[in-house]
């Protein structure tokens, strides 16, 4: 479900920099995530009787990735820098993800 919300997010921004003329799409954006589980439901052919209630959300991030809209990637957990804000880490970890996210948005 979060990779749908990420996905709907990353459109909804690549339209909006479209539309004023930041971007032109040239090529899929990329989503990152450590959620194994969810990146095998996506390669899953068949939904089972536990993932019923996300199968529209799936079939849509299916859609777009197969549309190259956007790619998933995996990124181990210690390398993911989302838990930067959600779960409690270390000063280490925490100028780690620093450095990483001052060098990837080039600031």
């Amino acid at each position: 479900m979060a990779l749908s919300e990420a996905g709907k997010e990353g459109v909804f921004l690549l339209r909006l920099l479209t539309a004023v003329g930041g971007i032109g799409k040239s090529s899929p954006f990329t989503i990152a995530m450590d959620n194994d589980s969810a990146r095998q439901a996506l390669a899953r052919s068949n939904p089972t009787p536990a993932s019923r209630h996300i199968e529209v959300r799936h079939f849509w991030v299916r859609e777009k990735i197969k549309e190259r809209v956007f790619d998933v990637i995996r990124v181990s957990s210690a390398d993911n820098i989302a838990d930067w804000g959600t779960k409690p880490v270390t000063k280490e970890i925490f100028l780690r993800f620093t450095k990483t996210a001052m060098h990837h948005f080039n600031v």
